[in-house]
């Protein structure tokens, strides 16, 4: 379960950093001093914590589901954010709100990505017994104004190409999510399984689905005409 959370913590890591290589230098550097911020303030409640606790957190199962709630919102915004890139960069014509929408996803920098970085404020308290909480706590925030930015410059030169890294981005998120599955249900099945089928259930299901589908397949008919006569005036 350990090993499974460690990979999560490292892929949230990776895929905050590949955030960051499409952000300019400002960005970047307010992102980091924001790291650092929280990280050298948040030592007082990182002394209360310990590795049992640590350890019990890690199995309660109705814990872990709260933390797949963010964990669902981190990703659904993270795959949002590549979808949305690619959608503005190959459209001709983007309106205000899909810009806005679209600076939201670019500068959020992920819910997750704060509570790694106070659970490696706690290691490095308990790496380093006998030494000021307040000098551990700003210098690993000093450190993290430095490493981010360190980092993100080393991974925009090793993948130059803005859609690797977004391609890169989605499918670690898409990784991340399937890990997050069997994090939150401490490797054990969720649901037990039934050999009934609730056909009430089933046909509502249908329905609604074909119901959506139908709008929107005439919906995506009707922008689509609306598109070529506008093509056709011009």
């Amino acid at each position: 379960m350990e090993t499974v959370v460690t990979i999560m913590m490292m892929l949230t890591v990776g895929c905050f950093l590949l955030k960051q290589t499409f952000m300019g230098a400002r960005q970047i550097l307010i992102t980091a001093i924001i790291a650092m911020m929280f990280v050298a303030l948040m030592w007082p409640f990182a002394i209360t914590q310990s590795k049992t606790q640590i350890a019990s957190w890690l199995a309660n199962p109705q814990l872990m589901l709260d933390v797949a709630v963010l964990l669902s919102i981190d990703i659904a915004l993270e795959i949002a954010f590549c979808v949305t890139d690619i959608d503005i960069h190959t459209s001709r014509k983007v309106g205000r709100k899909k810009r806005i929408w679209f600076l939201f996803l670019r500068y959020f920098p992920g819910l997750l990505i704060f509570p790694i970085f106070f659970s490696l404020l706690v290691w490095t308290i308990f790496a380093l017994p006998g030494v000021d909480f307040s000098l551990i706590s700003w210098s690993l925030g000093v450190a993290l104004l430095f490493v981010i930015p360190l980092l993100t410059y080393l991974l925009r030169f090793a993948v130059p190409e803005e859609e690797l890294r977004l391609e890169l981005l989605f499918l670690c998120n898409l990784l991340l999510g399937g890990l997050g599955v069997i994090a939150t249900v401490n490797g054990t099945t969720a649901v037990r399984g039934i050999s009934q089928v609730n056909y009430a259930a089933l046909g509502a299901m249908a329905a609604l689905i074909l119901v959506f589908g139908s709008f929107g397949f005439v919906a995506r008919r009707i922008r689509q005409k609306r598109a070529i006569a506008r093509l056709q005036h011009k």
